[in-house]
Formats: C-alpha cells, structure tokens, sequence
C-alpha cells in the first residue's frame, strides 16, 4: 500500500471528483486500483480556500509511484496489545483520557485492572453540574472536573495533538468504534462534540464492565500505603485496595492527592508550564479573515493560534 500526499481539491470541486484526480495525475488504471481510501484532509487557506487530502491506495505494481516525491510506502502498525496471562489485577486512580485508555489497553491483553473514580458516571454526574450551573449546591466530588471521563467530558473534544504517534490513530479507531463519526480520523482538526463524546466514553465503559474491569465510582482516594519505598496500597474513603501495580491517571485539579503523595514523601517532579488564555471573537470574524470572505457549508468553523514565547 502507499500513502499520496497533496492531492488538491478546489471549494467548488466534490470529494467524490478525488480519485479521479489521483488517476489523472499519476496515470493509473482503474483496473490496477485494488483499495482506495482518504488518509487525511485539511483546508489550505494561504492564496486561495482549498482542501489538501492525502490517500491510500493499493494497486498494482505500485514500486513505479514511489519515484514521485509525493509517495511513499505506507505500513500498518500492528497496535494490538501483547496478552498476558495472569490474575494479576493492577489498580488504576482516575478516570480521564489517560485513565480509560489504560484500562482499555490493559483488558486488551487479558487482564482485569481496578477503575476508582472520585466523580459519578456520567448520566448521574450531568444533572449535578446541571444542577450547580443552575445555581445549585457545588458537589467537591462530583463536577466538571471529576467523574467518568474527566474534564473532556464537558468540553468539545477537539482532537488536536502535535504529538506523532502511531497511538493517535489507535484512539480515533476506538472513538469510531464506539460511536464517534468517522471523519475525525480524517480531519486535521476534528472534535468530537459535546454530546457525542458522553455516548462513545459510556460505551467504552460498559464494553470494559463486561470484559471483566471492576469500577469504583464515587469513590475517593485518600492515602497511600508505602512500605520499604514500595507502594503497597492506596486507602480511599471506602476500603483499601492491595496491588503491585498502580497507575495515577489523577488530573490537575486532584490537587489533594498531589499534597497526599508529596506528604508521603514521594518524587514529584514538575514539568515546564504552558499557559493559555481565552479570547473571544465573533466566529464570522474569523471566517471571514481566515476564509476570505468565502462562505460555503463545506467549510468548518475556523480557529487560529496565537503563540508567544
């Protein structure tokens, strides 16, 4: 298989018109295409308002396409988690991205780790902070910053990373498994939307329910239990829970458990800082600089970046 880069596509132009262009361009045979797919697009609005896609193709006596500085081979990682066979059962405190994917991955190779979450699951956790936008009481346990599926769960879930990792693509697999649409596997800079997200991080759950993870919400972690250097156990409000493996998947505003483990003398060690700052603008605003005045249903709402070192 290979991989085509900077296949270009006017506004006015269909996706559909897409094949088409990369036959003419590199003069293939519509008998030698085996497989044809988009790999990825993105809007290129610096002269004129265009998509450039890059594509899949498997055909035919490919090796005479990689003299064209475009192409190159493409090979599919194999993503899939070794499986270990054991009754080890790891413990894992937090239930945010990093948290369900290590779940996720963990039942992938056949083990059954333990999921505590200080928040609520999300049906129930919507009508506390409903409730508390509303002007009702504030739940320290159960907010928009704790809960099933952490903070995103109440943002848009914009999928941009500047990270090249193969795991990208693994995660977006998994969000389209589970309900997410499968354009954000092709869009640069797709999100999965507000509601969406709280269906497919749900199905992600029960899928790992009934693989065999046992899930702990509303439930705090308040101690540690380190012995000879050694985490030994970690204490919550409700029981104690004995592993040899633990993983913190704590966010930033679990700022108790920070405090918690630095009393106990553990190695924290600080990273370099970003920090961001929101300004708002009229969103046809920035259409209208970023897209030219161009208006058309094919375009996304468009963002831009300001950075400042």
């Amino acid at each position: 298989m290979i991989l085509i880069r900077n296949i270009k596509l006017r506004l006015e132009e269909e996706e559909s018109q897409l094949k088409e262009k990369v036959k003419k361009k590199y003069r293939i045979r519509e008998k030698d295409i085996l497989s044809f797919s988009i790999y990825k697009r993105s809007v290129d609005a610096r002269k004129e308002v265009s998509f450039i896609y890059s594509v899949l193709l498997s055909l035919k006596e490919e090796e005479k396409l990689l003299r064209y500085p475009d192409v190159s081979v493409y090979e599919e990682k194999d993503l899939s988690a070794r499986k270990v066979s054991s009754s080890m059962r790891p413990v894992i405190i937090g239930y945010g991205p990093s948290g369900i994917f290590a779940a996720w991955r963990l039942s992938e190779a056949g083990l059954k780790p333990v999921i505590l979450e200080r928040g609520k699951r999300i049906q129930e956790r919507e009508k506390d902070v409903e409730s508390f936008f509303k002007g009702g009481p504030f739940n320290k346990e159960d907010n928009v910053a704790y809960g099933e599926g952490g903070a995103g769960t109440f943002s848009d879930s914009k999928l941009t990373t500047r990270v090249n990792d193969p795991f990208v693509s693994y995660i977006l697999k998994t969000f389209i498994e589970h309900g997410a649409e499968e354009r954000i596997a092709v869009d640069a800079h797709a999100h999965v939307g507000t509601d969406r997200i709280r269906k497919v991080i749900s199905s992600m759950t029960d899928e790992l329910i009934n693989r065999g993870c046992e899930f702990h919400f509303g439930e705090a972690v308040r101690d540690f239990l380190i012995e000879d250097g050694k985490l030994k156990a970690i204490i919550t409000d409700k029981d104690t829970y004995y592993s040899d493996f633990f993983l913190l998947g704590i966010g930033h505003s679990a700022r108790d458990t920070f405090e918690k483990l630095y009393e106990r003398g553990v190695e924290i060690i600080r990273k370099d800082t970003a920090i961001g700052f929101r300004v708002e603008h009229l969103q046809s605003l920035i259409d209208s600089v970023q897209y030219k005045g161009i208006i058309s249903e094919k375009l996304d709402p468009s963002e831009y970046f300001l950075r400042c070192r």
